[in-house]
């Protein structure tokens, strides 16, 4: 069943909400905001499998340090951390500034060692993600923020 991505701003606050509709119907989308929306964005339409609707190929990954790190994506598209890679708590940073809009990124651990492996949203909106042993995330980005569109097992 396909979602889609939505995105807006708060008009009294100005906080910033992001959330998954069963339609692009921006009236059935169930703005979670207290007060109306501006800036409003269907950001994209997102599948059953966690993208655009098909199952993707394997892509190319490029490896991850044991270290905290800023994720270049003008490098690649397609990050890893190896197994039995971390010594130590470790946090990645999404750069905006070497991402692409329109694109879908992914980010996969098959370290399974019991430190954490946050990733660091390097948008204005912000937020943590902690990557769990054996999962692969998908961000989408629309030209200023990461999206997550979903977390897989692999």
């Amino acid at each position: 069943m396909s979602q889609y991505l939505m995105r807006a701003v708060d008009s009294v606050t100005g906080d910033p909400y992001q959330w998954l509709a069963p339609t692009p119907d921006w009236d059935a989308s169930d703005y979670p905001g207290p007060n109306a929306a501006t800036k409003i964005f269907i950001v994209t339409k997102v599948g059953a499998t966690g993208g655009g609707g098909s199952e993707p190929e394997e892509p190319d990954f490029e490896a991850l340090p044991d270290a905290d790190t800023t994720i270049d994506f003008g490098e690649s598209d397609d990050w890893l951390l190896p197994a039995e890679t971390l010594t130590d708590d470790r946090t990645a940073t999404l750069d905006p500034a070497t991402a692409t809009a329109g694109e879908t990124y992914r980010v996969r651990r098959d370290d399974a060692t019991a430190n954490t492996y946050t990733l660091v949203n390097g948008g204005p909106l912000g937020g943590d993600l902690e990557l769990e042993a054996d999962k692969m995330v998908s961000f989408y980005f629309d030209g200023e923020d990461f999206a997550e569109l979903g977390t897989v097992d692999v």
